[in-house]
């Protein structure tokens, strides 16, 4: 499904997975976010249809068109997360050197962007901090001739805590915010609480 951007053709794979599964309430969907125009068709198939949507946000939520959030205020059942490189790199990148180093899908955006989504962390919008994990060497980047041919991915496992625990701390995120958004939302999100994602007596 990560690839549709009509809505009607959302709505159309919907359906047909609503024939297969019998149902779609209670059904969780997740999509990788590219641009808040799919963000919205995507939001209101949830709307219209009563699935959970799991959005994978690299952009940066600005007032005039920020329908996340707009859609969580009407109640519509919606998680959002985002990974690390979104937050502490920005487009300048590729303006390097080693530019094809860091590409990545969907690519990097501007700082103003990434000061958008830890603003989204900051208030709620955004639920959690992931990762999509997927390294490569650098001798596999640079093998590439174009933009087409150089793979696009970057490792995340690594550095998810480190850098989420010092860019947070500088820009005033208290630790429980920081344990909420890289362990205990996303034990929530999948189900996982409450054996996962706290420290308390009988989780693990």
């Amino acid at each position: 499904l990560s690839d549709l951007h009509h809505p009607l053709q959302i709505l159309a794979d919907v359906l047909t997975m609503k024939e297969g599964l019998g149902r779609v309430e209670g059904t969780r969907v997740a999509w990788v976010g590219d641009g808040n125009n799919v963000a919205h068709s995507w939001i209101e198939a949830a709307t219209l249809l009563g699935f959970e949507l799991v959005l994978a946000c690299p952009d940066g939520y600005h007032p005039d068109e920020d329908v996340l959030r707009r859609a969580k205020a009407r109640g519509v059942r919606i998680t959002a997360e985002t990974c690390p490189h979104y937050l502490v790199l920005d487009d300048r990148v590729y303006e390097r050197d080693d530019g094809r180093a860091w590409s990545v899908i969907p690519p990097l955006r501007t700082a103003d962007d990434g000061n958008a989504l830890w603003e989204g962390l900051r208030d709620g919008t955004i639920d959690a901090i992931a990762t999509d994990h997927c390294p490569f060497l650098r001798s596999d980047k640079d093998a590439g001739d174009d933009v087409l041919s150089v793979p696009c991915g970057l490792s995340g496992v690594e550095a998810l805590l480190p850098l989420t625990y010092s860019e947070g701390r500088a820009r005033g995120f208290p630790l429980e915010r920081l344990a909420a958004l890289l362990s205990g939302a996303p034990a929530r999100i999948w189900g996982l609480s409450p054996r996962k994602g706290r420290v308390a007596v009988g989780a693990d």
